[in-house]
């Protein structure tokens, strides 16, 4: 089953959206190691162990799951969060919106690619 994960970024917490088919599950982690571990343990328990990821650039505070998912074999893309400033309410819109770009863009992109940067503004 083809899966894009949307994780919205803050200092403490990482709100997630994991989309397979037209089906949406929410997920809210620490935005810590634990909390990381945490995250690939429930993406593993609903059968997404590899997949696209994308994320906002907030400040430094993606660096450390970006890293820990990318070397737990996802495809990881980061995104200048400008891009979805305009659409109210954040947080959980925005998680929504992240895995659509992610899913145009990341088809070439295979398990194992270093996180890459979107610096084009999404289709």
């Amino acid at each position: 089953m083809s899966s894009s994960v949307g994780i919205d970024v803050s200092k403490d917490q990482l709100d997630v959206v994991v989309m397979q088919a037209e089906v949406e599950q929410h997920l809210k982690v620490e935005n810590a190691p634990k909390g990381y571990k945490a995250l690939v343990k429930n993406l593993h328990r609903l059968g997404v162990k590899d997949g696209r990821v994308c994320m906002e650039a907030t400040g430094t505070y993606y660096e450390g799951v970006a890293q820990h998912l990318h070397e737990a074999g996802y495809r990881v893309s980061v995104v200048n969060p400008a891009w979805i400033k305009d659409r109210p309410p954040r947080c959980l819109a925005d998680c929504r919106l992240l895995p659509h770009p992610a899913a145009r863009r990341m088809d070439a992109a295979q398990p194992g690619d270093a996180p890459t940067a979107l610096d084009e503004p999404p289709l």
